[in-house]
């Protein structure tokens, strides 16, 4: 019964460690895709980390500044992808749901308040300038 225990202490403490300290994601690649529905997403993969840094995850945010049109219209997002990248290495967001809807002129703008304090980041407004 102490033995199973201490491995459950053990494995807590071990989950705790990896899920506060990480490596700083440097770079990101995206791609946008259709789903067989027809619907148009942005994929979000992390594809640079610094190996050498070693950051707590819960005091660092990293952000998207999406903007982009469908059919014309300009649209301006700001997402928080840290979560979903860190829950399942990937971030998935849906641009557009309709089979008829075109997006176009995507620019992505990654950031992270480690190299930008958040009190910097850009705001969606910028896509309307």
């Amino acid at each position: 019964m102490k033995k199973i225990n201490l491995i459950s202490v053990f494995a807590i403490v071990l989950f705790t460690y990896c899920n506060i300290n990480a490596q700083k994601i440097t770079q990101f690649k995206h791609e946008v895709f259709k789903t067989s529905e027809g619907r148009t997403k942005l994929k979000v993969i992390p594809v640079v980390i610094d190996q050498t840094t070693r950051i707590d995850v819960d005091k660092i945010t990293y952000a998207i500044l999406l903007c982009y049109k469908i059919n014309g219209k300009k649209r301006g997002r700001l997402l928080y992808p840290k979560d979903q990248i860190l829950k399942n290495g990937v971030f998935i967001h849906p641009l557009a749901s309709g089979k008829t809807s075109r997006v176009s002129d995507l620019r992505v703008k990654f950031f992270n308040s480690l190299d930008t304090p958040k009190k910097d980041f850009p705001t969606k407004m910028e896509c309307f300038k």
